[in-house]
């Protein structure tokens, strides 16, 4: 289930820790959130903390281009704001430069994963990328990253998120992941 709940997402007039105390009474063990304001995030992350149950993930996404591998203005901060709450960044990357599920730009995007995953990783955070449809990573295969039939993205603090249906996601282990396909 998804339980995004920011405010006026679809439109709701519950203020957020109303929500949070409905969640936990449902007997979820934790919600997602979407990138957006990095003191929110924190807020969501330490309210959901005080009824047990934590931030389990949050949705961001990054733009690959032929240079770069860019992200939101926020992205940095919100890193630092999630910071040993243990939430896992659910990336999603997108690219004009390069069509979905090609190698193109694997020379960009994996050295800078790793620098991502290095910083997630220094804060007591996880990266999972997120396949989504139309994007540069948009089959679970590709989120493997594989050059030459070689796995080139091994860092402990990444994985693959897998939507198997909408009310199941699982974080692959990408030194496990080569028996999984």
């Amino acid at each position: 289930m998804d339980t995004c709940t920011k405010p006026n997402y679809p439109r709701s007039e519950t203020s957020l820790e109303t929500q949070l105390d409905q969640i936990q009474q449902a007997g979820y063990a934790g919600l997602t959130w979407t990138e957006g304001d990095p003191q929110e995030a924190r807020h969501i992350a330490e309210s959901a903390e005080k009824r047990g149950m934590r931030l389990a993930a949050i949705y961001c996404g990054a733009t690959l281009t032929k240079s770069n591998l860019v992200f939101q203005p926020a992205f940095y901060e919100t890193i630092k704001s999630l910071s040993k709450h243990g939430t896992i960044i659910w990336l999603h990357i997108s690219s004009a430069d390069f069509p979905p599920s090609s190698r193109g730009g694997d020379a960009v995007a994996v050295p800078a994963l790793r620098e991502i995953a290095g910083i997630a990783a220094s804060n007591g955070l996880r990266v999972a990328l997120y396949p989504h449809m139309r994007d540069y990573t948009e089959r679970l295969q590709d989120a493997l990253l594989q050059r030459q039939d070689e796995l080139v993205l091994r860092p402990r603090h990444v994985g693959m998120a897998e939507r198997e249906h909408l009310d199941l996601v699982e974080l692959v282990d990408p030194e496990h992941a080569a028996g999984v396909l």
